[in-house]
């Protein structure tokens, strides 16, 4: 996907901090994650891959390579993409992004109920009632087959092909795990 359809209705302005705030959030729920593998006696290291991770926007390069490679307990590196929900009720993805994980392979790193975007969203995220799950990329063409008839245009996501999964039906895909530790 190149720039422009990323951009989609958003300015170039607002389209570079909000991929400034995505980053922000994702890095920090990264190293949350991190904290949480620890409580389960994991060693886990997310690094920064893809092109948008450290909040610069690229407008020559084509978008679709995961944004982080993790590994734990000295396993090979696998590709990782962080997604998160603002919402305990619903989690939607765009389908270039499902297309995407499933094309390299990723897995997702889902949180859900992480609160709503706010000014200072890091300083005010309450995880103490988010849950978070990891799932590698079959679930994902798991979701894209099942949902290939549901697929809608969404304007909070630019009017882009999305799939959206209600509460109910999480457990089909995923078991979602309370954070243990929170701050």
């Amino acid at each position: 996907m190149n720039y422009n359809q990323r951009k989609d209705h958003r300015t170039d302005e607002e389209f570079a901090k909000h991929i400034s705030d995505s980053t922000k959030k994702e890095l920090y729920l990264a190293h949350r994650w991190q904290l949480e593998m620890q409580l389960k006696g994991k060693n886990c290291c997310v690094t920064p891959l893809g092109l948008d991770v450290m909040g610069e926007v690229n407008t020559e390069i084509q978008s679709g390579i995961p944004d982080f490679r993790w590994t734990t307990d000295n396993e090979e590196l696998m590709n990782l993409e962080i997604k998160n929900s603002p919402v305990m009720n619903k989690v939607t993805f765009k389908v270039h992004a499902i297309k995407n994980i499933i094309k390299w392979n990723a897995y997702t790193l889902l949180f859900i109920n992480t609160g709503q975007e706010t000014k200072h969203a890091i300083q005010e995220m309450d995880l103490t009632k988010a849950f978070w799950t990891l799932f590698n990329h079959q679930t994902m063409q798991n979701i894209l087959s099942d949902y290939q008839d549901k697929i809608f245009k969404w304007k909070p996501f630019g009017n882009k092909d999305c799939i959206q999964i209600v509460q109910k039906d999480f457990g089909k895909y995923f078991d979602l795990e309370p954070f243990r530790f929170t701050l």
